[in-house]
């Protein structure tokens, strides 16, 4: 009797183990026009199920240009969407994200005619037509590039990247931060210079309910980078600034938040001989006075 309540276990295992594999359910691929490289960078989904990839292709006497592509459930192209900026230069995706609407919302770096790379972000209806298209020049008319955006509840969409402050060959980025309006109307502008006057990168950006937005990324010192994370509020003014320094170098890559309590921000950090996790949340409620609450 025994041995066969454990035969029975062990069926009832092999069983909840065969159930739990991953089955590949399809592979979709995309070849330009060119036949030249294309290239992904950025995924999204909205709740119908439908997957929204952004990056770049290259068509034929062109230079990389926008491509985003929407794919039902089941994998199939329900339409792309190709976008060339104006200096017919290198045009790409950095990230995408979507809202309740039905709305697509992408950034990322455009050749314009006079003033080079400069960040270029649009915005897309559920048929793949594009609403708006905004391009932000920084004051230093250098290279500049959006790594990241966010939007609303009201549809407003904020975007952080980096622009170079510095006309010689040396990269000087700071921090690059904007809010759009849902009529693609830029509303405001910061920039962050960091403590040490060199590059500085901003990589994430997220906003919570009130329509405040956190910016993190890697900020010069002076000896190496530290992670900075920055609390703007709805109308663009600085509420906070917070380092993550391990006396070495450290870089944030990622941010998340639960819209009210708290936000975590990861990325890597050097012990002097290679790179750790750094990991540091950040309570919302009691941050006003300072506090960080816990590091990983």
């Amino acid at each position: 009797m025994k041995h066969s309540i454990l035969g029975t276990i062990f069926i009832l295992i092999l069983c909840g183990n065969a159930n739990a594999q991953i089955t590949q359910q399809w592979v979709a691929t995309y070849n330009g026009q060119g036949d030249y490289t294309d290239r992904f960078t950025c995924v999204t989904n909205d709740n119908n199920g439908n997957i929204y990839i952004g990056g770049a292709t290259v068509n034929i006497n062109q230079n990389r240009d926008y491509l985003i592509v929407k794919m039902d459930d089941a994998g199939n192209i329900i339409w792309r969407t190709e976008f060339n900026a104006p200096g017919n230069g290198p045009d790409e995706v950095t990230a995408i994200t979507t809202d309740g609407n039905g709305f697509v919302y992408v950034t990322g770096f455009g050749k314009s005619e006079n003033t080079g790379n400069d960040f270029l972000t649009l915005k897309i209806d559920a048929m793949g037509n594009i609403v708006w298209q905004m391009r932000y020049d920084s004051p230093f008319h250098q290279y500049d590039q959006a790594n990241s955006l966010t939007v609303d509840n009201a549809g407003n969409v904020f975007v952080t990247g980096q622009g170079d402050r510095d006309s010689t060959t040396i990269n000087n980025d700071d921090y690059i931060t904007l809010k759009y309006n849902s009529n693609g109307m830029l509303e405001w502008q910061q920039q962050y210079n960091g403590l040490g006057n060199g590059t500085d990168r901003a990589v994430k950006i997220i906003v919570d309910i009130n329509s405040n937005c956190y910016v993190t990324g890697r900020s010069d010192n002076g000896n190496n980078d530290d992670f900075v994370t920055i609390k703007y509020d709805a109308n663009g003014i600085q509420q906070w600034l917070k380092y993550g320094d391990r006396n070495a170098t450290d870089r944030a890559t990622a941010m998340t938040s639960d819209n009210n309590t708290f936000i975590a921000v990861t990325g890597r950090s050097s012990n002097g001989n290679n790179d750790d996790y750094y990991t540091i949340k950040y309570d919302l409620v009691e941050i006003k006075f300072g506090q960080k609450l816990s590091i990983l």
